[in-house]
C-alpha cells in the first residue's frame, strides 16, 4: 500500500472526526467532563491542515489551490445543507408532526439568515441537526477573504492576523460564555470564519512555509506539546470560567500539525491514514443525523446507559459506514461513467 501524503496527519484527521463525535455524544461522568476541552481542538485542527495543504513558496500555485478548495467547499457547503434540510422535512412531516411547511418559515425569519451570512451559522437548515455544518461554511469564507486579500496584500502581512485575532476573540469568547442576549448558540460569536477559520487556516500555513523554525524544536519537544497543550485545555476549561471557547484549543491543534509534519510515516503502513484521507470529513458531516437519531431512540425507549457510553462509538462506527458506502458510489459512478 502506498504511504500517504502524510500518513500521521490523515490518521490525526481521523482522530479529530472521532473528536467531534466525542462533542455531540459525550461520554458520562468525569470522564466525558474530562475528554471535552481536548476534543475541541478538532476543528481548529481540520482548518489547519486545510491551511497546510495550501501553503507553496509559488504565489500563483497558492492562488490555485484557493480557487479549487474554494470551488470544492462550495459544492459541499450546498450539498451538505440542502440534505440536511430534507432531513429537517423529513423529520418535521414524520416525526415532530409539524407539517411539511414547518422548516421553511426559518428563510422568512432575517435573523436567521443574518445569522447564516454572518457567523455562519447552519442552523437555519435544521435547528438542532445542521449546526455542526458552519464548519464547511467558515471555511469557504475564510478561503475567499484570503483569496481576495492576497490581491492586494502579502501573505507575510497576513500572518499577523494569526494573533490579532485570536487575541480578539479571547474577551468575545468570555463575554459569550456569560450569555448574550439574541445570539442563538453562544459560541458563534467567535466561532466562525473570521474569529475560528481564517486565523486557523492561515496558522496552517505559517507552520509549513516556516520548516527552518519548525526543525530547531528536538524531536522530545515535538512529543510533548500535545501533552502539555492537553493539559493546558484541561486547565483552561476547569479554571477560567469553565469557558470552552479559550485559546488553548488552537495550540493543541498547532501543536498536532506540528508533530505531523515532525513524524509524517508514522502510521504509513496501517489502515488508519487511509481512513483518515478518505473518510474523515463525511464522517464530521453524517456523525450528527446519527447522533440525533439514537437521542431520539432513547426517547422510544433505548437504555440510556447504551447511549451514554456507546452514543459515540455508535455514530462513528454509522457515519463511517455510510462514508464508505458513498465512496464506493461514487466510484462505481465513475466506471459507468467512463464505460459510456
Amino acid at each position: 500500500m502506498p504511504v500517504p501524503r502524510n500518513a500521521l496527519m490523515d490518521t490525526l484527521r481521523l482522530l479529530a472526526s472521532l473528536f467531534v463525535v466525542l462533542l455531540h455524544a459525550p461520554l458520562p461522568g468525569a470522564l466525558g467532563e474530562a475528554a471535552r476541552p481536548i476534543a475541541r481542538c478538532a476543528v481548529p485542527f481540520f482548518f489547519m491542515v486545510s491551511g497546510w495543504w495550501l501553503a507553496d513558496n509559488d504565489m500563483a500555485v497558492i492562488k490555485a489551490r484557493l480557487d479549487k478548495q474554494a470551488r470544492r467547499m462550495a459544492l459541499l457547503l450546498a450539498a451538505s445543507c440542502a440534505a440536511f434540510f430534507a432531513m429537517n422535512i423529513a423529520y418535521s412531516v414524520f416525526i415532530d408532526k409539524t407539517g411539511f411547511m414547518a422548516p421553511f418559515k426559518a428563510f422568512f425569519d432575517y435573523r436567521a439568515i443574518a445569522s447564516f451570512l454572518a457567523f455562519n451559522n447552519t442552523n437555519l437548515f435544521w435547528p438542532g441537526g445542521a449546526a455542526h455544518l458552519w464548519f464547511l461554511a467558515a471555511l469557504l469564507y475564510a478561503l475567499l477573504l484570503l483569496r481576495a486579500a492576497l490581491e492586494r496584500i502579502p501573505l507575510r502581512w497576513l500572518y499577523l492576523l494569526i494573533p490579532a485575532l485570536l487575541a480578539a476573540a479571547i474577551p468575545l469568547a468570555g463575554f459569550a460564555a456569560r450569555g448574550i442576549e439574541g445570539v442563538q448558540e453562544r459560541g458563534m460569536i467567535t466561532r466562525n470564519f473570521l474569529f475560528t477559520g481564517l486565523p486557523c487556516v492561515l496558522a496552517g500555513m505559517w507552520l509549513r512555509q516556516n520548516r527552518r523554525r519548525r526543525e530547531r524544536l528536538p524531536d522530545w519537544a515535538v512529543l510533548a506539546l500535545p501533552f502539555a497543550c492537553a493539559a493546558l485545555c484541561l486547565l483552561e476549561h476547569f479554571t477560567l470560567l469553565r469557558n470552552p471557547f479559550g485559546p488553548a484549543r488552537f495550540l493543541l491543534a498547532a501543536s498536532l500539525l506540528l508533530l505531523s509534519s515532525r513524524f509524517p510515516s508514522a502510521t504509513g503502513k496501517s489502515f488508519l491514514p487511509r481512513w483518515g484521507g478518505k473518510y474523515s470529513l463525511m464522517i464530521y458531516i453524517l456523525h450528527y443525523p446519527i447522533v440525533s437519531g439514537l437521542k431520539w431512540l432513547v426517547t422510544r425507549g433505548l437504555p440510556g446507559q447504551v447511549f451514554a457510553w456507546g452514543g459515540a462509538v455508535i455514530a462513528f462506527a454509522a457515519a463511517l459506514v455510510f462514508a464508505v458506502a458513498w465512496e464506493w458510489g461514487k466510484g462505481k459512478m465513475r466506471v459507468l461513467t467512463k464505460a459510456r
